[in-house]
């Protein structure tokens, strides 16, 4: 099976929202919230109100004073797309730019605590694929933490990412079907996207199932690392992905098997989890 080629990814950094102010760039009269990743901030907040609602997060940023750094520039991998392949079965995301989009699908990673985030574009078709096992096609970054205190807000970890000089390294690893799961019918944690049961079915071949991918996908994932540091600090940054309509996600599923998809609360994920009950 061919994988497709991430070391041709550009990736683009964005300074954090530390770094921003403290070079005096953001203008006090004007909201820039998207520019230091706190878009999420702004929910629920009237249009009228978000000049006065972003001086005072500009206030609450200069409030906060290093505590330590958890660790530098330290090497980690960060899982792009995981494709959970369904028992002996196919998996495939597929992108394709549509002709409505005169650029391409913007993939942003986004470090937590108002940290540097990065950006890159898929413009050509591709298709990430898995067979009879999971794959999880991940990039190599570099990350730091740092632990900031403030005299009037609870104690916050910044993550910045960046990535290593020359071409992209990534790697493309197993990952197991998913069967110690939490229960997937515990509707405040999971929502079920589809349920396909061909238990009763003894057609050969595959069942063919196609998802189309949400307008605005976001969600979460963890770092792999060696440093037992950065495992112990445990962070995870959020990816977000611009036009993910114009990606699709199918499985062939082999029949007489029971399978669930679906992803977690607060997620819009562009690739579901598989569970085969």
């Amino acid at each position: 099976m061919t994988y497709p080629d991430l070391s041709q990814l550009v990736w683009n950094r964005h300074p954090s929202a530390f770094e921003l102010v403290e070079a005096g760039i953001l203008d006090e009269e004007q909201p820039e919230f998207a520019r230091v990743g706190a878009e999420s901030l702004t929910r629920g907040h009237p249009a009228y109100a978000l000049k006065n609602y972003w001086q005072s997060f500009l206030r609450r940023i200069r409030g906060y004073k290093v505590s330590r750094i958890l660790f530098e520039q330290q090497s980690v991998w960060l899982p792009l797309f995981d494709l959970h392949v369904p028992y002996e079965g196919t998996a495939e995301l597929t992108y394709k730019r549509s002709s409505e989009h005169k650029t391409g699908a913007e993939i942003k990673v986004l470090g937590i605590g108002f940290g540097s985030s990065l950006s890159t574009s898929i413009t050509e078709t591709v298709a990430f694929k898995a067979e009879k096992s999971g794959k999880s096609y991940q990039i190599k970054l570099l990350a730091t933490a740092i632990e900031y205190v403030s005299r009037t807000d609870p104690t916050l970890i910044r993550l910045d990412l960046n990535k290593p000089e020359g071409a992209s390294e990534y790697r493309i690893c197993d990952i197991p079907l998913v069967k110690d799961t939490p229960d997937i019918f515990n509707t405040q944690l999971w929502t079920i996207d589809h349920h396909i049961d061909l238990t009763n079915s003894n057609d050969l071949g595959y069942y063919l199932w196609q998802k189309e991918c949400t307008i605005q996908a976001s969600w979460k994932v963890g770092l792999e690392a060696a440093s037992p540091t950065v495992l112990e600090v445990g962070l995870k940054c959020g990816l977000e992905v611009e036009h993910s309509e114009d990606f699709g996600v199918k499985y062939e599923l082999p029949y007489g098997k029971n399978y669930y998809f679906f992803h977690q609360n607060g997620e819009t994920p562009l690739i579901p989890l598989c569970y085969l009950a």
